[in-house]
């Protein structure tokens, strides 16, 4: 509904300022705020083209900002098998068996969110156990982080792997004693060679390869991928989220999404970095220089390069200090050298370029931290607000450089054991009783003076950001002794605001319900501040609103 006047009253209005106001009703003039204030004071702007909204006594927010999302790969997901609420093979193998008899012989099966302990019921190799749903059909499933997945022998077969392929450093094609691929294969350059039986997905380019359409997609691909950009920014819209800093890229998803604001349909703000994979030539950063001079405006941006550090814990290809505690003489492999990554970065802020590391590792997480400090020693100290992502282990004495760096760390609320519906294991084993104080750290690192984000990583959990700040208060402690790394609730709702607008230099125009601030805003359907932490799950979102505009109505 696009109008010039809207007025929201009957508000619980939480303006997430540092004064922690509050108001009861809001006047947006335009794509701005104009005043706040009682029914009463508000009410006194209404004119005859003014759109008048009761919040019926819910909650008014800044629209959320997911940090760390995946836009076309989640959006091409939303039609995907969703293996998430699977917690045993029996089960895994009836949702696929389903899937086979309902689709063309032969066809390629993929499903996302099968969770590790799927595979440790039985002594079979993973392959042999998929084989026991079909020979005929190949089959992946990946798990919830996106850095692991399974395949039957069809799919390793067919994508020429079975007898193993040597692949650049961190990725691997498991191996068993047979000779033949077990069926796990660990991280991207692995799983995309099975991934390719289904045929060009050009919504994962930008997280695959960095690269570009080849040959270039044609007009009714585009067209095609457009309406898949579409029907995932309805799913966000529908949850309240205004802002995301989308965390794959390249040219073509700016401009699908360059032609979708064109026609008055993106209902979210997106940054999109250049992603610089480790088979890539510095010089190839100019690229993202390109990038951040061509999309530079509220709606539509890109500014920022975005790494892989390291991989996930659950596959052991996170990189760490001190050995997996249940490995002994593992720690994961770093995907830079350091003194590549230092050159790397160092060229990176030389042209005020904003950088994103995937770091989950506390090896990973030193490391990029080490670059940014060398970084500033070698260019000076600017205003860079580079980020580390993940950070689900860290070493103390790393905890306080995030505040004297000005280093964000962007975290996850669903990603710790426990949270979510994730099993403990195997991540609490790895990790190890002696560092699950250092483990998805967010409280030591807010109260050590750091900048908290906090984002989903969609597709690999629920892009919902109600479910991701119920899952943040609602965390437990894996142990008696271990620290409670809970925010408070107006710390968490900041971390989804203001602190995601920081993060991308836009704190003075978004992220807080303010005279002159971007009118993006969602109104909650309870008080979510007066209401139990085990009831904000929930929550429903009743509108949205971005840039003075409502893009979802529940009513």
């Amino acid at each position: 509904m696009n109008t010039s006047s809207l007025i929201i009253i009957d508000g619980n209005i939480l303006s997430m300022d540092e004064f922690g106001s509050t108001f009861e009703a809001l006047h947006i003039k335009g794509n701005k705020i104009n005043c706040l204030g009682t029914n009463k004071e508000i009410l006194k702007n209404k004119d005859s083209n003014t759109v008048v909204i009761s919040a019926r006594g819910g909650t008014v927010l800044p629209g959320f900002i997911d940090s760390h999302v995946h836009l076309f790969p989640g959006s091409s997901y939303l039609n995907k098998l969703n293996l998430m609420p699977l917690k045993t093979f029996s089960e895994l193998k009836d949702l696929i068996f389903y899937y086979i008899e309902n689709n063309p012989s032969g066809t390629f099966v993929f499903g996302r969110g099968a969770n590790y302990q799927l595979f440790d019921e039985t002594e079979l190799k993973t392959r042999k156990q998929l084989d026991q749903i079909s020979t005929k059909n190949p089959i992946l499933v990946q798990a919830p982080d996106g850095h692991t997945a399974w395949a039957n022998t069809k799919a390793l077969k067919d994508a020429g792997i079975l007898e193993g392929i040597t692949l650049p450093v961190g990725n691997e094609v498991v191996m068993s004693s047979d000779g033949f691929a077990e069926g796990m294969l660990k991280e991207n350059e692995a799983i995309r060679l099975v991934l390719a039986l289904a045929g060009s997905d050009r919504s994962r380019l930008g997280l695959d390869t960095g690269g570009e359409p080849n040959p270039p997609a044609s007009d009714e691909e585009k067209q095609s991928d457009i309406s898949v950009l579409k029907s995932g920014l309805s799913h966000l819209a529908k949850l309240g989220i205004t802002s995301i800093h989308n965390m794959d890229g390249n040219f073509y998803t700016l401009e699908l999404l360059d032609e979708i604001r064109k026609s008055g349909e993106l209902t979210c703000r997106v940054k999109v970095p250049f992603h610089f994979k480790n088979n890539m030539r510095i010089e190839q950063l100019e690229q993202a220089s390109i990038m951040s001079k061509r999309w530079n405006d509220e709606f539509l941006s890109s500014g920022f390069v975005k790494f892989f550090m390291d991989g996930v814990l659950d596959s052991s290809t996170a990189y760490l200090i001190e050995d997996y505690a249940d490995q002994p003489g593992v720690k994961g492999e770093a995907l830079f050298e350091e003194d590549e990554f230092n050159e790397l970065v160092i060229d990176c802020d030389n042209r005020s370029l904003q950088i994103a590391v995937h770091s989950i590792g506390d090896g990973a997480v030193q490391r990029v931290l080490n670059a940014y400090e060398n970084a500033q020693k070698v260019n000076g100290v600017r205003d860079s607000r580079h980020r580390v992502e993940h950070i689900e282990l860290i070493q103390k004495v790393d905890i306080k450089r995030f505040k004297d760096l000005n280093v964000i760390a962007s975290m996850q609320p669903v990603h710790p054991p426990g949270c979510d519906g994730l099993p403990l294991e195997p991540t609490i084993s790895k990790i190890g009783v002696n560092r699950y104080n250092e483990a998805y750290a967010w409280r030591s690192i807010k109260e050590a003076g750091g900048t908290v984000t906090f984002s989903t990583d969609w597709p690999v959990s629920n892009v919902d950001p109600i479910n991701a700040i119920s899952n943040a208060l609602n965390r437990e402690k894996w142990s008696e002794d271990t620290i409670d790394q809970r925010l408070s609730l107006i710390e968490t709702l900041r971390a989804y605001t203001i602190e995601g607008s920081y993060a991308e230099f836009k704190e003075h125009s978004k992220g807080i319900l303010k005279e002159g601030y971007l009118a993006d805003i969602v109104i909650l359907s309870e008080k979510i501040d007066r209401i139990p932490t085990n009831d904000i799950s929930k929550i429903e979102v009743i509108n949205t609103i971005i840039d003075g505009k409502i893009v979802y109505s529940r009513d």
